[in-house]
């Protein structure tokens, strides 16, 4: 690697001056703060780490926060950013994005959010045939009404037109769990339920309504693509034993013969191996330390934003060391060289070389 010319030397004392490159920024402590609040497991932190991965991707969050860079304007951290935009622009709006997307509160006791989400998909038609009008006529005008009721959060209409683009589809099925409770009145709620009741569900549809229930533990963040999920037909009603039991055969069934549960990648010719790798593997997750585990990957994340910014590796060290011995006062040790190192080759691997997206889709995407 070539020595720093004076120019970036100088650049980088410029960037350090600021003080925004610190391990205690509330971008790394809101994270710890939180998980540590909900008292969350490492496989939950797992998730949650490679959320915050994500938003590292270079191809993902720097060139979205460019793209959304007006936004600077409405948000409270632009004071103390906008000196950096004007040394570096790209670097200013990648630490933007970081603040503005920075670890959300999920352990509030006043609005909890569970680590799942539940819809239910009905058939579109049997929808469309118990009221006699079209659904995508209901959807167009209830988004107009709801726009025109709350002008703050209006779209443009490009937005929109994807909006209406999104759910105006010919599927079978449409999701329902979306609508507002004033979509279907009264009336037609009565419709819907005389018309389910005169259907013989032998000879109509195996499943005429189906409610999914998934992970969220992405958080806010979803990672688009393909993924490796199969949805099991529970009943909640019955006993916690028997449900355990049901899905405890099932993982044992996989993990004897993967080829005996359906798969669609394996069905349409896509051989994707399945992801053996796990975080808590890393060393990181096995030794002990008086450092929390959500710090340590903190730590992780530090280096990776630092050296985003070309930060030397002696001024990443000392930040570090200042938090974890002066700020926090739970570690008198310096971390080595060798850790520093591991550190950023755990976040080179899950955020460069996309292995985060392998744990989290539960497959090894193919390389290119």
């Amino acid at each position: 690697m070539a020595r720093p010319t004076k120019e970036e030397i100088a650049r980088r004392e410029q960037i350090k001056s600021l003080g925004l490159f610190v391990r205690d920024s509330h971008i790394y402590t809101a994270f710890e703060e939180e998980t540590q609040k909900a008292n969350l497991t490492p496989t939950k932190l797992s998730y949650l780490f490679c959320n915050e991965c994500e938003k590292r991707n270079q191809d993902y969050g720097e060139i979205y926060a460019r793209e959304n860079i007006r936004f600077l304007k409405y948000d409270k951290n632009v004071p103390i950013i906008k000196p950096l935009l004007k040394i570096n622009l790209d670097l200013g709006a990648y630490l933007f994005y970081l603040y503005y997307h920075k670890f959300v509160d999920y352990s509030n006791d006043k609005v909890f959010f569970p680590p799942y989400s539940s819809s239910t998909l009905a058939y579109k038609k049997d929808i469309e045939k118990a009221l006699g009008r079209c659904l995508n006529t209901d959807l167009s005008k209830s988004m107009i009404e709801f726009s025109s009721q709350y002008p703050s959060t209006s779209m443009s209409k490009m937005e929109f037109k994807d909006w209406m683009e999104y759910y105006n589809t010919d599927d079978e099925l449409v999701n329902i769990s979306f609508l507002r409770d004033d979509f279907f009145t009264k009336e037609d709620k009565i419709k819907i339920q005389e018309h389910y009741k005169t259907i013989n569900y032998r000879d109509y549809h195996n499943l005429n309504y189906l409610t999914l229930i998934t992970k969220d533990d992405k958080c806010e963040y979803g990672i688009s693509g393909l993924e490796r999920n199969t949805f099991a037909e529970i009943d909640l009603t019955k006993p916690l034993e028997e449900i355990v039991e049901f899905v405890t055969m099932l993982k044992n069934d996989y993990d004897q013969d993967p080829t005996c549960i359906s798969n669609f990648h394996r069905l349409i010719g896509m051989e994707l191996e399945d992801h053996q790798c796990s975080l808590e593997a890393c060393d990181i997750y096995k030794h002990k330390n008086p450092k929390t585990l959500s710090g340590r990957l903190m730590d992780v994340l530090f280096i990776y934003d630092c050296k985003v910014a070309e930060l030397d590796d002696s001024y990443i060290m000392s930040e570090i060391d200042r938090y974890w011995n002066d700020v926090k006062n739970v570690h008198k040790e310096k971390i080595t060289k060798n850790t520093f190192q591991k550190y950023r080759k755990l976040a080179i691997d899950y955020i460069d070389n996309l292995e985060y997206k392998n744990f989290i889709k539960g497959y090894d995407l193919p390389l290119d």
